[in-house]
């Protein structure tokens, strides 16, 4: 039970980690849109 849930929370802390690189590559991106469209 231990390695299960020790796996369920190790798969979820995977999914937000991605999720929040995703946003911080979103956020990188914006300005330098930003300049090229400009």
């Amino acid at each position: 039970i231990l390695l299960q849930q020790f796996l369920v929370i190790g798969v979820t802390m995977a999914g937000l980690f991605d999720q929040w690189l995703d946003l911080r590559r979103i956020h990188q991106k914006k300005p330098e849109l930003g300049r090229k469209q400009s």
